[in-house]
C-alpha cells in the first residue's frame, strides 16, 4: 500500500518526468520524420525482443515482347533489421531542487538535454552516412548571380530524392549555420519566410524550398583533402535474411570486405579528416558505380560512400567499414556497375572519385530524405516494479508512444534523490536511395 509520502513522491516524479518527456520530444524531433510502423512489434507488454525485420520483396521483370525462356521470375526476399538500443541519463536532485521543480518544471529541462541530443545525433549520423547521393554548393553559388546556381543545385538534390521513386513526404535536416546559408540563397529574390524562427523552440527550422526542415546539433566544419586510392568490394555468400520459412541461396550483401589500395594514399586513413573511432569519412564515389532507384534501375549518378572509423592508432585510422550497406543485386539493390562480377559477388578495384574540393572548408551536410526510407523504432519500457518508477507518453506531434522510463530513488538520510531516465531507440535506412546530402562551402 502506498503511504502518503510515497504517493506524494510519485506525483512529484510524474510531474518532473512529464516535463523531461516534453523536452526529449523537442530535442529528438528527427525521430518523428521516419517510418515508425514497426513500433507495434516492440511493445514492452509483448516481450518481443529488440529487433524488427522489415521485409523487402521483389520479383519479376517487365517485357515488351513476352519471352520467359531463361528468365528467373521467382520472388526475392530480404529484410532490413532495425535494432533498438539503450540510452540513459541520471541526475542527483536535492530537496530544494525538487521543490523548485514543482513550482517551475522548466528547471528540469536541461537534465535530459544530453539524452535528446544524443538521440538526435544518432538519427543524423544514420541519415548522412547512408546518403547515396550528394550535391556540392560552392560559396560562389550563393553569392553570385543572386544565388541562382545554388538554388539550382539545391533542386538537383530535391530531384535526386524524388528520383528514388519512393512515395511520401520529403524532409530535411541541417544545422543553423547551413540554414542561414539556405535562407540567404533563397530569399535573394523571394519574400521573407513568415515562419522563419517561429518554431525554433520546438527544434523546427520551418519550411523552405518545399520541405519541412528540422534542426540538427552537428556544427562541425571540416576541410576537404584529396583522396587518391582504389577501393575493391568483396562479399561473403550466405542466405537471405528476410525469408525465415524458406531461405534462399542468395548472397548476403550487407557485410562487404573492403580493400583500400593503390594510388599515392594506400591506407584508409586518407579518407578521414576526423581521426576518432566512429567518425564518418569524407564522401567519395567509385568510378563506374552508380546509385539506383527503389526498383534497382540506375540513376546515372555516381553513388556516394562513406567509411566509419573502427580503430585509431598513433593518430591514424587503421581500420574502417562502409557506413551503409551496399547491394549490387537482389531485392535490396541500391547500386549498379558494369564491372560487378555476379559470379564472385565482387567489385574489382575502382578508382576513387573526389566529391569535395581539396582545401575547401565545408559545413556539416544538410540531408533530405523520404519518410519511408528512414526506419525508426522506440520501444516501450515496463516500469521498475516496487520502486517509484513510471513511463510517460509523449506525442511526437502525430503519434502517442512510451519512449521514456523514469526511476527515482530517495535517500532519506541525505535528503537526496537519484533520478534516472531510460529510452530504447533505433533507426536504419530502408533502401538509402532517397537520401541525399548537401555539402555547402563555409
Amino acid at each position: 500500500m502506498l503511504t502518503a509520502t510515497s504517493a506524494n513522491q510519485q506525483i512529484v516524479n510524474a510531474r518532473i518526468l512529464a516535463e523531461m518527456a516534453v523536452q526529449f520530444n523537442i530535442g529528438a524531433d528527427i525521430l518523428g520524420k521516419g517510418n515508425r510502423f514497426i513500433e507495434k512489434h516492440l511493445g514492452a507488454e509483448k516481450m518481443s525482443g529488440d529487433t524488427v525485420m522489415v521485409p523487402v520483396v521483389d520479383s519479376g521483370r517487365v517485357f515488351e515482347k513476352l519471352d520467359l525462356s531463361g528468365e528467373d521470375l521467382s520472388v526475392q526476399r530480404d529484410a532490413v533489421p532495425v535494432t533498438v538500443g539503450p540510452l540513459s541519463t541520471a541526475a542527483q536532485l536535492d530537496q530544494e531542487t525538487i521543490t523548485l521543480s514543482i513550482k517551475d518544471p522548466a528547471v528540469m529541462g536541461k537534465r535530459v538535454a544530453k539524452l535528446a541530443m544524443q538521440a538526435n545525433n544518432k538519427a543524423y549520423d544514420c541519415l548522412s552516412g547512408n546518403s547515396l547521393n550528394a550535391v556540392v554548393i560552392a560559396a560562389t553559388d550563393i553569392t553570385q548571380n543572386n544565388g541562382v546556381s545554388g538554388r539550382n543545385k539545391f533542386y538537383d538534390a530535391f530531384a535526386l530524392c524524388d528520383g528514388s521513386k519512393l512515395d511520401g513526404e520529403t524532409f530535411g535536416v541541417c544545422n543553423p549555420l547551413v540554414w542561414a546559408k539556405l535562407i540567404a540563397m533563397f530569399q535573394t529574390n523571394y519574400a521573407p519566410n513568415s515562419k522563419e524562427g517561429s518554431d525554433l523552440y520546438r527544434n523546427e527550422l520551418g519550411p523552405l524550398g518545399g520541405l519541412t526542415w528540422t534542426k540538427s546539433n552537428q556544427l562541425k566544419q571540416f576541410t576537404a583533402a584529396t583522396i587518391t586510392a582504389t577501393v575493391a568490394l568483396a562479399y561473403t555468400g550466405g542466405f537471405g535474411q528476410g525469408d525465415i520459412q524458406a531461405p534462399e541461396a542468395v548472397p548476403s550483401y550487407g557485410l562487404p570486405t573492403v580493400t583500400v589500395a593503390g594510388g599515392s594514399s594506400a591506407t584508409v586513413d586518407n579518407f578521414f579528416v576526423d581521426k576518432t573511432v566512429g567518425a564518418l569519412s569524407q564522401p567519395f564515389s567509385l568510378a563506374g558505380v552508380y546509385s539506383t532507384d527503389i526498383f534497382g534501375e540506375s540513376t546515372g549518378r555516381l553513388a556516394v560512400f562513406h567509411f566509419v572509423a573502427d580503430t585509431v592508432s598513433g593518430g591514424a585510422v587503421t581500420a574502417a567499414h562502409l557506413a551503409g550497406p551496399v547491394f549490387f543485386e537482389g531485392p535490396r539493390k541500391n547500386v549498379t556497375s558494369a564491372n560487378y562480377n555476379a559470379t564472385t559477388h565482387s567489385l574489382p578495384a575502382a578508382n576513387v572519385q573526389n566529391i569535395l574540393v581539396n582545401g575547401t572548408t565545408y559545413l556539416a551536410p544538410a540531408v533530405i530524405w523520404k519518410r519511408d526510407d528512414f526506419l525508426v523504432a522506440v520501444k516501450g519500457l515496463e516500469k521498475f516494479y516496487g520502486m517509484d518508477s513510471l513511463t510517460i507518453p509523449t506525442q511526437y506531434r502525430d503519434k502517442g508512444i512510451l519512449p521514456l522510463r523514469g526511476l527515482a530513488w530517495t535517500d532519506p538520510e541525505k535528503a537526496a534523490t537519484i533520478f534516472r531516465v531510460d529510452v530504447l531507440l533505433g533507426m536504419a535506412a530502408y533502401s538509402r536511395t532517397s537520401m541525399c546530402a548537401i555539402y555547402i562551402a563555409a
